[in-house]
């Protein structure tokens, strides 16, 4: 069957052949997959920026509509930088009022200050280059920023990506620690199993038990044996007393009958005599001459009776001579028949017994605590496997999420966030110091220019105080005319100085995300000359139908490399299974001669089982002979025949008797009612006593006779009630029997009396 599965091997070629070619078709599908996951990727990154340069659209158009409001600010702005420098000339016109003789002091020490802001409005004119690329490296600050934004957009979804990762090897972890302790566990119950008990193993301690108990039965059969011996040695004492009585029974009533037999022949010669004629011849003796005829007795009428009597009484007492003698020599034959004893003790024949049983029991234990330490290692093994199966899925999660961080990692390779917070920081420090420059050089002209004008006011001042403020009142009025003012209107558009750089820094800051923005956007833009990227959908099914044909393609070179494993599978089974019939027929062929001679076929034509039961059936005749030859005084005794009469194949279990009256063996069948009776007890009582002997000590206590004693003679009824009277000894015997002789010879019995309204018992 299985070389017709396998057939004959001749595809193996194309079955390679197709193996390599799915292999490559799976390794090209895997490659055309691989490069649509690509794609997507890119164009999913692609789609990202799209959005990013939708929302920046939105945004700027947020600060289109920003700026008409800042509007009204800038004009604002720009009124108070224009009477900026007349805030000096007004502080100075009211303090002109206010200085008065301190006017002098002033001059001088204005002109003292003025000497170290010339210096440094000198020194700001040389460093205006420095100033220069300072803005020019802020605007490539702000570019470089546009497009780190993006990229530490794609790099925060790698942190999910990696954030799915590390928790997957969290899971990993934990089924990897499970599995090391299901391991440890599986270790641990290993080492649990208890050690075997030294000494002999569970079936020796058994074999010593059965030997043990076999003892023990032994000793107690042993004394059983010692006090049979001891009952029949006193039945025998009894046997020989009432034999020793039934001899002088025997011997009076015989001088009695004898006596009364000389009577009678008195009483016949007198009769004789009466009859006696002179010259006649004599019946007897032929004589003509009687000189002496026997007188007639006086007792002549109760001598016949007294005769019949005396030999009754004879017979009886022979009859009981017969049966006192029959017994002591039964008692004799089974007194010389039973072993004698050979002196066990049984209390340490037990003593052996209860400590093979304490073997036994402790190798029990052993064995239970054995199976529940086994069945506790086959729980942890099946632990382990579950914890060994979660540990590889585990792993494979934690793979595929790898995986995809790998691929954006190639995208974006490192944190943008470092880098775009030092494009921050250096974006804030440029600020600052740009800030900072033309605020100080702001503030190194306003001094300049204050301390020129104080120095002008204090010198015009000292020559005449009121002169010189109405100059500097037409001065005044004559700078706001020049901006289109009028005095009272420059000191409206004056702001205060911090409200005014409120202003220019809240604007420049506009004007600075306005310009980083415009940056942003035209990277951006640059990316997208055609407009919206194409859908994500096609590529995305591309992907779809390249993995369906790379799995379909999997599968189909997994099915190919299964044909060529089930084929190896297949030819080594073929050969393992021919090999296992070569040695299943070498076998077979070894014990066909056994089986045929233990089924009977060999020189004897004699079957096992029957072979077995021979032997038993010569225990039960062994001891079935003992009681026939009892109750037949010696005459049978039954042997189980040791061969076929007739040549048939089923023999071995027939019986024969030999009879020793004639020497010969015959069937039993040839036996007469009586003699089958009396056989068919002794083999009933041999069966027993095989069966008690063979049941370790097991009492048979009570044996049933029905019918059969109508068969038997006076002589052979008494044989056969003094060995039931015997066996009753040591157990019940019970006889269902309607022979009224049997009444006389029971004691106890039971009577079923029929009557018109049915049957009852009667106890008597």
């Amino acid at each position: 069957e299985l070389q017709q599965k396998l057939g004959t091997g001749a595809d193996r070629p194309a079955l390679e052949a197709a193996a390599a070619e799915a292999a490559q078709g799976l390794q090209a599908a895997a490659q055309a997959e691989a490069e649509a996951s690509d794609a997507l990727l890119r164009l999913t990154a692609l789609w990202d920026e799209w959005r990013i340069l939708e929302s920046k659209r939105q945004v700027q158009r947020d600060q289109d509509a920003r700026a008409e409001v800042l509007e009204g600010d800038r004009i604002r702005m720009i009124q108070g930088r224009k009477a900026r420098p007349l805030a000096g000339d007004l502080d100075r016109q009211a303090s002109i009022l206010e200085e008065g003789k301190a006017l002098r002091a002033t001059q001088e020490l204005s002109k003292a200050e003025l000497v170290p802001v010339e210096a440094e409005l000198h020194q700001s004119h040389l460093d205006a280059e420095a100033t220069g690329q300072r803005e020019a490296r802020l605007t490539q600050i702000l570019q470089e920023k546009g497009t780190l934004e993006h990229q530490l957009t794609l790099w925060q979804q790698t942190q999910e990506v990696t954030a799915a990762e590390t928790q997957a090897q969290g899971t990993e972890a934990l089924a990897l620690a499970r599995l090391a302790a299901a391991e440890e566990a599986l270790r641990n119950a290993t080492q649990s199993v208890p050690p075997a008990p030294e000494g002999p193993g569970l079936e020796a301690s058994l074999a010593l038990l059965d030997g043990a108990r076999q003892g023990a039965q032994a000793a107690l059969a042993d004394a059983e044996l010692a006090r049979q011996r001891r009952d029949l040695e006193d039945q025998q004492i009894e046997a020989a007393q009432a034999e020793a009585e039934a001899r002088d029974l025997a011997e009076a009533a015989q001088r009695e009958a004898a006596l009364w037999t000389q009577i009678k022949d008195a009483l016949a010669a007198a009769d004789l005599a009466q009859t006696l004629q002179p010259d006649q011849p004599c019946p007897v003796c032929g004589s003509v001459h009687h000189p002496h005829p026997a007188p007639w007795p006086e007792a002549s009428a109760e001598t016949p009776v007294r005769h019949q009597e005396a030999l009754a009484a004879q017979n009886a007492a022979r009859e009981r001579l017969a049966v006192a003698q029959n017994r002591r020599k039964d008692l004799a034959d089974r007194l010389s028949a039973l072993p004698f004893p050979r002196g066990l003790d049984p209390e340490a024949a037990e003593r052996e017994r209860a400590e093979a049983q304490t073997r036994v029991d402790t190798l029990g234990n052993w064995a239970r605590a054995d199976a529940a330490a086994r069945a506790l290692c086959a729980e942890a093994a099946a632990e382990a496997d579950r914890a060994r199966a979660a540990a590889r899925e585990a792993t494979a999660a934690r793979e595929s999420w790898t995986a995809r961080r790998k691929a954006f990692a190639e995208t974006v390779p490192q944190d943008p966030s470092s880098r775009l917070q030092a494009l921050g920081t250096e974006e804030a420090a440029l600020r600052r110091r740009l800030d900072t420059d033309r605020q100080r050089i702001e503030a190194l002209q306003q001094t300049r220019q204050t301390l020129a004008t104080r120095i002008e006011e204090l010198e015009k001042q000292l020559v005449a105080q009121r002169d010189e403020y109405r100059k500097l009142q037409a001065s005044l009025e004559d700078a706001a005319a020049q901006d289109g003012w009028t005095l009272d209107e420059a000191r409206v558009a004056r702001l205060d100085e911090v409200v005014l750089r409120g202003l220019e820094e809240k604007l420049e800051r506009f004007d600075a995300e306005r310009q980083r923005l415009a940056g942003e956007l035209a990277a951006l833009e640059a990316k997208f000359p055609e407009g919206e990227p194409r859908p994500l959908a096609p590529a995305a099914q591309a992907l779809e139908e390249r993995r369906a044909d790379r799995l379909q393609k999997a599968e189909a070179a997994k099915e190919r490399e299964f044909a060529l494993r089930d084929l190896d599978r297949l030819d080594e089974e073929v050969r393992r299974v021919l090999g296992q019939k070569e040695a299943v027929d070498a076998a077979f062929q070894r014990l066909v001669p056994v089986a045929q001679a233990l089924d009977g076929r060999n020189t004897k034509n004699l079957k096992l089982t029957t072979w077995v039961l021979i032997q038993a059936l010569e225990q039960v005749t062994a001891s079935a002979t003992q009681r026939l030859s009892s109750m037949s005084a010696g005459r049978y005794a039954l042997k189980v025949q040791t061969q076929g009469s007739d040549a048939r194949r089923d023999w071995g279990l027939d019986l024969s008797v030999i009879d020793s009256y004639t020497g010969q063996e015959r069937a039993v069948g040839t036996l007469s009612g009586g003699e089958k009776f009396m056989t068919s007890i002794a083999l009933a009582l041999g069966l027993a006593d095989v069966i008690q002997e063979r049941a370790g000590g097991l009492k048979l206590e009570a044996v049933f006779i029905d019918e059969g004693f109508g068969t038997l003679d006076d002589q052979s009824l008494d044989r056969a009630m003094a060995i039931l009277h015997d066996l009753g000894q040591h157990r019940s015997v019970g006889i269902i029997s309607h022979v009224p002789e049997l009444r006389q010879r029971i004691g106890s019995r039971v009577e079923v009396v029929k009557g018109k309204n049915g049957s009852t018992l009667k106890v008597g």
